[in-house]
């Protein structure tokens, strides 16, 4: 509800250069959050207030609270979702204070947002809304006496006076709920695929919806590895990729008014100027709390660098002068915990894992310390699975000589806990994913070409169930539409094979509902996709949310 107060500009401090794309150009403007243009003021912020209009909330102390945050908004202002989600309702009990367009979206990270005051909803209760999705416009309906945006967040079916702040979601959407690979879900709603061929070592495009198109530029020679496909904080795909002259490329995907797709051509972010430092691993990108995409890359020598935009969606700085460390076996795996910290993890030449986080949000660095090697044994040199789970904790997942895959989580005081092994199955790679009701899902693939899965169950995990057979590696997993799980790989005869399954509820007292998903999951057949001249197969299990 609005009752006009002091102004409080640069609410999040996040000022970004957007790139808004037509099928002929791309224009920047200043945007600080995902869900609506522009850089506008807050007009009454969340907690207590002196408007005597507000109502009392118990769990604060004060007399007048204010549950959600006033955004000003000229009448008509386009509002899109930010984070996806699914509608859940449109006006609803709460219309009188809200109008009756106000919009209830249930965000795949699990909370509810509501969309007060809107003149106009643009979509339907059940509608599923991706990153940029169109939402409605601003009005001044319910108890509103100009026209603005009234921001709220609750917990999942939570009522006004289980609000939370709603700030943290007013920034750009953190990917660390999902590891990378050479696949994500774009703006418009398809997977997007990009993969290294062996035949000229040019990176090439598919959507799944054609053939291949191989794309435009890069490294004389060819890149080493498959790109590693990442979003920015609105949801736009950005592709890394390290080629043989040891440098990093990146390519970004635009996207036109008609949902065509493609991606620009390659540009060179070079590459560490000290000796022996040509880059060769597998890229790690995040999305820092200020907009920034910040990438990390394992060089030649063992040491590992780092380069960050200097402002969001703009230019790269230079490699460090120093390495970020040295001595690693295996390729970086990079996430930001529930505070906004940016934590990367990797192996060690001697087997153990080691990681090193920031301090705070966008604070220093604390310095590696090792979480040790699992049951004494060294962790293979691949990358380390991480992403944040439901409960907003870091988890990782590693091989190790044996085949082994254990698991450690980040305890709620920033400490790990120790290695607990989940499965003895000679696999040569393993993934995790977390899924869209909220449950950690690992994959893994053994010796003979087989795929395996389980899922955790509170602290337990299910029994590994087969879903596959005839792999050779290079997998990835993408959250389709309606929230479906693609499993993308490469076949042993060099073909592009892809399966989807739905994921369905279950709890967990009762395992009939999960078993009935692996039933089904097992029954799905694998789609071939043919016009690549050959498919590479990698050792690692690269999997996206």
């Amino acid at each position: 509800m609005t009752r006009r107060a002091g102004a409080i500009k640069g609410l999040i401090g996040v000022a970004i250069a957007t790139s808004i794309t037509t099928a002929l150009s791309v224009s920047a403007s200043a945007q600080t959050s995902p869900w609506w243009p522009g850089d506008p003021e807050v007009i009454l912020g969340y907690g207590c207030t002196s408007v005597e209009l507000e109502p009392h909330d118990a769990r604060f102390n004060c007399s007048y609270v204010h549950e959600g945050m006033d955004i000003d908004l000229p009448y008509g202002t386009p509002i899109y979702a930010g984070w996806s989600g699914v509608v859940t309702e449109i006006g609803g009990s709460e219309a009188h204070d809200y109008g009756p367009h106000a919009v209830k979206i249930w965000l795949d990270e699990g909370h509810d947002i509501v969309l007060g005051h809107l003149s106009k909803a643009t979509v339907a209760k059940g509608q599923r809304v991706e990153i940029g999705t169109l939402v409605g416009y601003v009005g001044d309906l319910g108890v509103a006496d100009i026209p603005n945006l009234d921001f709220n967040a609750r917990p999942h079916g939570g009522g006004t006076h289980q609000s939370i702040d709603p700030s943290p979601f007013l920034a750009f959407l953190d990917r660390s709920l999902m590891s990378q690979s050479y696949a994500a879900r774009g703006l418009n709603g398809r997977t997007q695929i990009l993969v290294r061929s062996e035949t000229d070592g040019g990176a090439w495009s598919s959507d799944l919806t054609g053939g291949w198109t191989k794309t435009a530029g890069g490294p004389h020679a060819g890149f080493l590895t498959d790109p590693v496909v990442a979003a920015d904080g609105r949801g736009h795909l950005m592709a890394f990729g390290v080629g043989a002259d040891g440098a990093v490329w990146v390519s970004s995907q635009l996207t036109a008014l008609n949902a065509t797709t493609r991606w620009t051509r390659w540009t060179s972010l070079g590459r560490p100027a000290s000796v022996g430092s040509a880059l060769v691993g597998l890229p790690a990108t995040v999305l820092g709390p200020d907009g920034r995409m910040h990438v990390f890359v394992r060089a030649a020598d063992a040491t590992l660098w780092e380069a960050h935009q200097t402002r969001p969606g703009s230019h790269w700085s230079r490699w460090d002068r120093d390495p970020f460390a040295s001595g690693l076996a295996g390729d970086p795996a990079v996430a930001r915990d529930s505070r906004g910290a940016i934590q990367v993890v990797a192996t060690s030449a001697d087997g153990s894992v080691r990681v090193n986080r920031q301090a705070h949000a966008g604070g220093p660095w604390r310095g590696w310390h090792s979480l040790g090697k699992p049951a004494g044994q060294a962790v293979l040199g691949g990358r380390t699975t991480v992403l944040r789970d439901g409960a907003g904790l870091l988890e990782a997942f590693v091989l190790t000589e044996d085949g082994s895959v254990f698991a450690a989580i980040q305890s709620k005081g920033d400490r790990w806990l120790p290695w607990t092994q989940i499965g003895w199955r000679n696999d040569t790679s393993v993934a995790a994913v977390l899924r869209v009701d909220r449950r950690v899902q690992v994959f893994a693939l053994n010796t003979s070409g087989a795929l395996l899965t389980t899922i955790r169950q509170g602290h337990a995990w299910t029994p590994w169930t087969t879903l596959g057979h005839g792999l050779s590696g290079g997998l990835a997993t993408v959250i389709g539409p309606g929230g479906s799980t693609l499993v993308l790989s490469g076949s042993e005869a060099g073909a592009f094979v892809v399966r989807a399954g739905d994921p369905q509820a279950f709890d967990n007292h009762s395992p009939a509902p999960l078993k009935e998903e692996f039933a089904e999951a097992q029954a799905q057949a694998w789609t071939s996709f043919t016009g690549l001249p050959r498919v590479r197969s990698a050792g690692y299990l690269r999997v996206v949310l």
